[in-house]
Parts: structure tokens; C-alpha cells; sequence
């Protein structure tokens, strides 16, 4: 039996080359691949590199620093940007209002399963200092990741 190879695997420069001359447009998120994409000769404006969220430069930006209205200044707001699961945050703030730390919030920024839903009132169960927000634009992001006293 024939051990495979790399060349089996991967396309070859100039397989890759005639297939990007068959296509009217090529998109690149990795700005790897769109550098791969110009060493074939293809014209700018057949390709383009949409942003993809990696980009860390709105966070160096000059932004005003807030929060949202149920962290008041004086408490320590926990963020987490980003998908979380289940698990995320809601154990830790059962244990927190045990403890009577009802000045500890955790921020819990992005999609999630148990994100609050409008049509239910009540979210029984949900400890009320987990507060969900979606994600936004990227600047309201770093403004308030600039007021966040521990990222998690």
C-alpha cells in the first residue's frame, strides 16, 4: 500500500493557480490566504479580505470607558466576550450571592443558550448578577472592556 503524501493532499501551486482562474471573485479571511491568492497573478479587485474579528485595533482606539446600567462604578465587573455554554458564570454567581457579594458582576458578553429571552419574564432561576449583552460594534466593545476590572 502507497504511503500518502503531501502532494496527494494539498493542491500543488499550479492546480491552485488554475482554480482560482476559474472563479469571478475570491474572498480570503486569513490574510495568509490573500497573500497566497496574489502570488497568482490575480487582480485586486477580484479578491477581497472581509474583516473577521481577529483585528486588535479598535481595542488601541480612543474610546470612552462605560458600563452597562445594572454595574454601578463601585462594583468589580467579571467580562466574558465571546460564545459561553452552560456552564459559563452561572455556578460562580450562585456562590457569590451565597456569600452575600451582590458587588460582583459577571458580564457575560456574546450568543449563549441561556441568554435571557424577552418572551419569558422572570428567567427563574438566573442569578441576577450575571448580565447578558450582545456583542455590538467592536468600538462599544473596547469601551467597555476599558472599564472591566477582571477579563475572563
Amino acid at each position: 500500500m502507497r504511503k500518502t503524501q503531501r502532494s496527494d493532499i494539498y493542491p500543488t501551486s499550479r492546480t491552485r493557480g488554475q482554480a482560482f482562474d476559474q472563479f469571478n471573485s475570491l474572498i480570503g479571511v486569513p490574510p495568509g490566504i490573500v497573500e497566497v491568492i496574489k502570488k497568482h497573478d490575480v487582480p485586486a479587485e477580484r479578491m477581497t479580505m472581509p474583516p473577521n474579528g481577529c483585528g486588535l485595533d479598535f481595542f488601541s482606539a480612543e474610546v470612552e470607558a462605560w458600563r452597562p446600567a445594572e454595574i454601578v462604578d463601585t462594583d468589580l465587573m467579571a467580562a466574558f466576550a465571546g460564545t459561553h455554554g452552560l456552564a459559563n458564570g452561572l455556578d460562580v454567581a450562585t456562590v457569590l450571592k451565597q456569600c452575600g457579594r451582590s458587588d460582583i458582576k459577571l458580564l457575560l458578553i456574546g450568543n449563549s443558550k441561556l441568554k435571557p429571552n424577552p418572551a419569558r419574564a422572570g428567567q427563574q432561576g438566573r442569578p441576577d448578577n450575571v448580565i447578558f449583552r450582545d456583542l455590538g460594534n467592536k468600538i462599544c466593545l473596547a469601551g467597555l472592556m476599558q472599564s472591566t476590572d477582571i477579563g475572563m
